[in-house]
């Protein structure tokens, strides 16, 4: 096998004592950029001896910070003890650089045999579940995929996560019962699909996520659990016009 003089130099140092330089080139950094926990606004910072490490190992870069590799990401109801477990983001990070889904058992059950009845003994063969606990399908009034939902996708927020959740039922209960509610959804209908498509291809897309995301939606949902719908509609709309002005 053969090896660049950086890879040379990472598997020997902890033998011999490298120059200053050297050191100093292994130790500065090789990329850097934003922490993907949306509730988080470090940065990523990956160092040469860092990135050499991962290709060593076969790992991709890292898409959260130090501080955040315990957070958890989502939460799963086990289908054995029907407990609720969590996913952290190294265990994401871990399950999509194998290519895996996540488990549908807790730490505790995983491995566990459950006995089947077969005739008249019991074997101690593992049983498989598919989707154990049902879940009511919700019926989605588009197929365009619009800003907010775009930006939770960026975050890696699931269809029915908390922020979209809250900001469909302020759409379906409160603005569209407002004067002129219906008119401003089919504007945002007819301008969103073309926003979003421009800032998927646009080359600065996770700066702007972010900022839509610390700017515009985190506030929105401040200001719906405020109940104050009225400062939450003028915000969004303000987003929109920006996003508007720039992309569509």
């Amino acid at each position: 096998m053969v090896y660049t003089n950086y890879q040379r130099l990472i598997r020997h140092s902890h033998k011999f004592d490298t120059c200053k330089a050297c050191n100093d080139k292994l130790n500065s950094i090789y990329r850097r950029y934003p922490c993907r926990n949306p509730r988080c606004n470090n940065m990523v910072e990956i160092t040469f001896r860092y990135k050499e490490k991962l290709e060593q190992n076969n790992k991709p870069l890292p898409t959260v910070c130090k501080d955040c590799r315990n957070e958890v990401y989502a939460t799963r109801r086990c289908s054995i003890c029907n407990r609720v477990f969590d996913i952290t983001f190294s265990e994401k990070e871990y399950y999509d650089s194998k290519g895996y889904d996540f488990p549908k058992k807790c730490p505790n059950c995983r491995g566990v045999k459950i006995p089947v009845h077969r005739g008249s003994s019991y074997y101690n063969t593992p049983r498989t579940y598919n989707n154990p606990i049902p879940r009511p399908t919700q019926k989605k009034k588009s197929s365009f995929c619009f800003i907010t939902t775009a930006v939770c996708k960026y975050f890696n927020k699931p269809d029915d996560c908390y922020e979209l959740t809250l900001l469909r039922k302020f759409r379906d209960t409160w603005l569209v019962k407002q004067p002129g509610g219906n008119e401003l959804v089919k504007e945002y209908y007819s301008v969103a699909p073309n926003i979003v498509t421009a800032l998927d291809n646009y080359s600065e897309k996770d700066k702007v996520y972010i900022h839509i995301w610390n700017d515009y939606i985190k506030p929105c949902i401040k200001l719906i659990e405020l109940g104050a719908n009225d400062t939450c509609k003028d915000l969004y709309m303000n987003m929109v016009n920006e996003l508007k002005e720039k992309f569509n």
